[in-house]
């Protein structure tokens, strides 16, 4: 463990931010449900005649691992490629390390 005291101030902005974050995320999934709902089928709204929004569809193509495993059994482990990344997660207070 590291312990990182001085960056205490640095700590509480983070959470007050990550906060401040979920709390206008929450209020544009609601603005966003609203506009949806307002466009129908739509895929263009307009204010004053001026388009402001697009909600078109779009098509991708995704790797199906579970149908992999179903065709290939345990050949298709052989077609993962393994991947690091970090997870940065805040801990609560009382929370077990």
């Amino acid at each position: 463990m590291t312990p990182i005291d001085e960056l205490k101030g640095w700590l509480a902005i983070y959470r007050e931010a990550k906060q401040a974050i979920a709390k206008a995320e929450e209020a544009a999934q609601m603005a966003r449900e609203k506009i949806e709902d307002a466009l129908g089928d739509d895929e263009v709204g307009t204010i004053d005649g001026e388009p402001v929004v697009r909600w078109t569809f779009v098509r991708s193509e995704r790797f199906d691992q579970k149908k992999a495993k179903a065709l290939l059994g345990d050949d298709a482990a052989a077609c993962m490629i393994p991947t690091e990344t970090r997870r940065f997660t805040l801990v609560e207070a009382g929370a077990e390390q």
